[in-house]
């Protein structure tokens, strides 16, 4: 009881500088305390993301209507591609925190993707997006990767459904080649397709376990990203902290 009391003080700040210098030297000595900080903060991550989960639900419905216009073909303003990609990015981070209560490894814990919603295009039949869109929601990426393919083959400019073909890759296994789309979108002038490619790059090198490559390009996210916080997230779990 002491302990957690100790530890509620010191996450929520209440500490003055001597009293945490001394608990922190304690933390590094005391195995079983630093675990139960551990576990705190993983607690209270798991709460706020809760609270937290069905309003950013609303929100990203709302956006996804905007989004994706499914009368004209078109997709909407740069202005709204940026806010529902934002919205993508602090759904991801809700989603991981519940993950970690149920630890699986890292990269299940961090590969929660957005849904697929595809634009209707004279290249594709609608019943064909609609059934890649199905199958890449439900994790059927082998179903989904031949018709994103070739959606994307007759749409070489939807850099956003390159990201999202990317996925499917890295889900099936083909990490070099989905590194392959993600990098070649890192460097996009859209700010909500760059950081998209960056974050699944990260991921790419995570789900084959080169920690040090995933760490770079971590690293490498700004500050002003909507990813920047769960990239920060993911380096404090690669570092052990």
């Amino acid at each position: 009881m002491e302990a957690t009391k100790r530890i509620d003080k010191y996450l929520s700040g209440q500490m003055d500088a001597d009293e945490k210098a001394a608990f922190e030297q304690e933390l590094k000595a005391n195995e079983s305390l630093a675990e139960e900080l551990a576990l705190q903060k993983d607690m209270n991550r798991f709460l706020q993301g809760h609270r937290r989960r069905d309003a950013l639900k609303s929100e990203l419905d709302a956006l996804g209507a905007e989004f994706f216009s499914q009368k004209s073909g078109k997709v909407v303003s740069m202005a709204g591609r940026r806010r529902w990609m934002l919205a993508i990015a602090a759904t991801v981070l809700v989603l991981v925190v519940a993950w970690l209560a149920l630890r699986p490894s890292l990269y299940e814990q961090y590969a929660v993707h957005p849904p697929l919603a595809l634009v209707e295009k004279s290249s594709a039949t609608a019943n064909d997006l609609s059934m890649a869109e199905q199958a890449f929601n439900h994790g059927d990426y082998e179903k989904a990767l031949p018709i994103l393919q070739e959606y994307v083959a007759g749409n070489p400019t939807d850099d956003l459904v390159k990201v999202y073909l990317g996925i499917a890759k890295m889900e099936l296994g083909e990490t070099p080649e989905a590194r392959e789309i993600f990098t070649s979108l890192a460097t996009s002038t859209a700010p909500e397709i760059r950081d998209f490619a960056v974050w699944n790059l990260a991921l790419s090198y995570l789900k084959d376990g080169d920690e040090a490559n995933c760490s770079k390009v971590l690293r490498s996210i700004p500050a002003d990203s909507g990813y920047y916080q769960i990239a920060q997230q993911l380096l404090e779990r690669l570092n052990g902290e």
